[in-house]
């Protein structure tokens, strides 16, 4: 729990809360909400301790102290820095006596909503404010050079977008929205053109731990991803059957019908209407043989499941396929001993007729770390010698988790390679 946060802000501006309420008349009341909402902080209840700033600010909207710790809250608790910006703006605005980390947090918040111009403005507004006695100033160069630089990196993903058409395949980072300062990983398509990721931006402040959730990303008119949101809070809501803890959406048929999952290090499965209120399974000891499973994929058809799985005694992950009987139950899944080398197989993913399958390895001679292959199905049931994905898809860091749109014109996959915005970003290859 950082219950630090706050009062370690808190003790920044205890001076100068007198000299705000000078002119003001206590009010009992908001004194009484005010220590609630402090001590539902402080007891780790950081949603009720919004709700009472909110309803401190309702009364007193131009409260320097209420709108700077409900900023303060967004910003650390809650890992809301895009809300916090409406608070820390009414705190900068009625700050009677100055508090230079106000400039500090919102430059912050900007940053993270992709505001650059108004984050440096904030950074060199700070950086030219003397610091008062005791009071111990960080510097603000880090913080905008960070700043250019990913103004830098927006406007060459545009140049590059540009040029699509011109280059023939082209891997193109796949932007801010969809690409945050952490692990981005698991795209995966959906016939409407919008793209379900896995994500650990959201933080849960009471296992002090980024979560992996799925989120949501869509386009707007120009075709460039505009908007991201959890699954749970957006559309598909109905497949997200535990919205708070590690959830990945691994692999799913066109229509929804069957979704394939990675929950607590084993795969679950839902069939029925993504408008339904359906319960996915957790699979049995036929597909989960083992103790820790990363991935899985279905063909179009729902008829094949691949998925990985780790061998404790060979002490690496390999690729496993089950098919479906005529009663509908999953087969004991069998290794898929034509693609397993003596290193790691990770991330299938099958394309859209079911008969190429994508993963990651870290054997098969790879340029270095995971490398992004191919393998498919021939007429005698066998599967072709693994085939690695040329540059720039591959490259000498770890690239993972790819797939391809049904139409074969595009794909994603994730990787740690230089120039990203965060651990793991999502690249799109255009072909």
């Amino acid at each position: 729990m950082r219950s630090f946060h706050l009062k370690t802000a808190t003790i920044s501006i205890l001076l100068m809360i007198t000299v705000q309420c000078v002119g003001q008349t206590i009010n009992a009341a908001l004194d009484k909400t005010y220590r609630q909402a402090r001590s539902q902080y402080d007891r780790g209840n950081f949603q009720n301790a919004s709700e009472l700033y909110l309803n401190l600010i309702e009364k007193e909207p131009n409260s320097f102290l209420y709108n700077y710790e409900l900023g303060l809250l967004f910003f650390y608790e809650l890992n809301d820095k895009k809300q916090s910006i409406t608070y820390l703006k009414v705190a900068l605005e009625n700050m009677q006596d100055t508090v230079i980390d106000v400039f500090n947090y919102l430059g912050q918040a900007y940053q993270a909503n992709l505001e650059y111009d108004k984050a440096i403005e904030m950074f060199q507004n700070y950086s030219a404010i003397p610091p008062k006695p005791g009071v111990i100033k960080i510097s603000m160069k880090r913080y905008i050079q960070q700043c250019m630089e990913e103004k830098e990196k927006i406007n060459k993903i545009q140049e590059q977008r540009g040029t699509v058409s011109e280059n023939g395949m082209q891997v193109i980072n796949a932007g801010p929205i969809v690409n945050s300062e952490f692990g981005d990983i698991a795209p995966r398509p959906t016939n409407t053109g919008s793209l379900i990721i896995t994500s650990a931006r959201d933080f849960d402040y009471q296992f002090d731990v980024y979560v992996n959730k799925p989120y949501l990303v869509s386009k707007g008119s120009n075709g460039l991803y505009s908007d991201i949101s959890r699954m749970a809070d957006a559309n598909y809501s109905g497949l997200v059957f535990d919205p708070e803890w590690h959830l990945i959406v691994t692999g799913f048929t066109p229509d929804f019908g069957k979704v394939l999952y990675t929950y607590e290090e084993q795969i679950y499965f839902r069939e029925g209407s993504p408008n339904d209120k359906v319960d996915p399974i957790k699979l049995p000891k036929e597909i989960n043989i083992a103790k820790q499973h990363s991935s899985a994929t279905i063909s179009t058809d729902g008829m094949r499941m691949v998925f990985s799985l780790f061998d404790r005694k060979l002490k690496c992950w390999d690729l496993y396929i089950s098919t479906k009987s005529n009663d509908g139950a999953w087969r004991k899944a069998e290794k898929l001993e034509k693609l397993s080398s003596s290193s790691d197989e990770r991330y299938p993913f099958f394309s859209a007729d079911g008969y190429t399958l994508y993963f990651s390895s870290t054997g098969f001679n790879t340029t270095g770390g995971f490398d992004i292959f191919k393998s498919t199905l021939q007429p005698n049931n066998e599967w072709s010698e693994p085939e690695k994905l040329p540059a720039p898809i591959n490259s000498p860091e770890n690239d993972i988790w790819f797939s391809i749109t049904s139409d074969g014109k595009k794909g994603f996959f994730s990787s740690d390679r230089q120039g990203g915005f965060g651990q793991l970003d999502i690249y799109e290859v255009n072909f």
